[in-house]
């Protein structure tokens, strides 16, 4: 039994998402692969259906589909109705107690790589890890590298630990407010902590607002209470000659900047690709 062909059900859910996305087309489709082929979603399972659009899916399969298309309907955001998410070219598990990785940390996980290759950098810890995409993104580029990551959240680690085991990578995980139960020292401390300013957090898009956790997203007042504390404790479990790394907002470079050089750091800012400064840096030399 079927609901439809490829056509019709690529035709009915651009319909029903036309009112609520940019590209309902395409989203449309995007769901459609993960409905039929799970997890082995690529571009030659969207250019077959394309080409065989009289295929009729089975009736579980449709209604796996228009599942996906009501929940998109809601804004949830696309990585967790399929359950995963691409990130410097590896795959991660996302749902609802992590947030989606984005293009912007890239930024950060690019530096954080160059900064571990060009001083042989030998250990790192990951604050606020999140999904664990930057951690994992490490080790997975260094396999020799001691690889630690952090976060205040029980359920985001438990995120973070399937992700290493999906990638196969070593990495020891803590749960930490910030640094109150990290020891040792490291080479290399990076974070991508939340820095939405506080009044700002009703104005983020609905797939934001409504779906990822808001313990991830929320700043303080001003949107830098993390990096602060991130500043005023990092040199504590920094190795001589050490670096910390903290993605920001665009216009947080100065304020963050100026923490850092309080801290006693040597500084620079890395921008993304739009040309938005993205990442600060802060070195012990």
């Amino acid at each position: 039994m079927s609901l439809g062909n490829i056509d019709a059900l690529l035709k009915d859910g651009a319909a029903l998402l036309a009112d609520v996305r940019e590209s309902p087309r395409s989203e449309a489709l995007l769901l459609l692969v993960y409905a039929i082929y799970g997890f082995a979603n690529s571009d030659a399972n969207k250019a077959y259906l394309l080409t065989h659009p009289e295929i009729e899916p089975t009736a579980e399969q449709c209604v796996r589909y228009f599942d996906f298309i009501s929940r998109r309907q809601e804004h949830e955001p696309i990585a967790y109705i399929i359950g995963e998410k691409e990130f410097m070219g590896l795959d991660f598990l996302v749902d609802k107690r992590v947030l989606v990785p984005r293009p912007d940390t890239e930024t950060l996980a690019e530096e954080a790589e160059r900064i571990v290759k060009k001083e042989k950098l030998t250990s790192f810890l990951d604050v606020c890890t999140g999904s664990g995409c930057i951690a994992v993104t490490l080790a997975n580029a260094y396999p020799g590298i001691k690889a630690f990551a952090s976060d205040i959240s029980a359920d985001a680690l438990d995120v973070a630990r399937e992700n290493a085991k999906r990638n196969k990578v070593d990495v020891t995980f803590f749960l930490s407010n910030m640094f109150e139960e990290i020891t040792g020292r490291y080479d290399l401390i990076v974070s991508n902590p939340p820095y939405i300013e506080s009044g700002s957090m009703d104005s983020l898009p609905l797939t934001v607002r409504l779906h990822e956790p808001k313990l991830a997203l929320d700043g303080g007042v001003d949107g830098l209470d993390f990096h602060r504390a991130l500043a005023r404790g990092a040199k504590s479990f920094l190795n001589p000659r050490g670096y910390l790394m903290m993605e920001i907002a665009w216009d947080q470079g100065e304020k963050v900047s100026n923490l850092l050089r309080n801290e006693g750091y040597q500084v620079y800012i890395i921008k993304d690709l739009p040309g938005l400064n993205r990442v600060v840096c802060g070195s012990l030399l």
